[in-house]
């Protein structure tokens, strides 16, 4: 298996999740990074919290 290239930008990040892949443990570093700095807004915390659940829901 290859390596994927790191994300370093949200889009790239979300559409990881919505093909139903599961981020690398650097890519979830760099967007916690973002999340604890307080460089996310409320709505894209949201949804990205949303998708979490969504996905959470799927692989029950």
């Amino acid at each position: 298996m290859t390596a994927r290239p790191r994300i370093r930008e949200w889009a790239a990040l979300i559409d990881t999740l919505l093909d139903g892949r599961d981020l690398a443990t650097d890519e979830t570093d760099w967007a916690m990074e973002r999340i604890m700095a307080g460089e996310v807004g409320p709505a894209r915390l949201a949804g990205l919290a949303g998708l979490a659940g969504l996905r959470d829901l799927r692989s029950a």
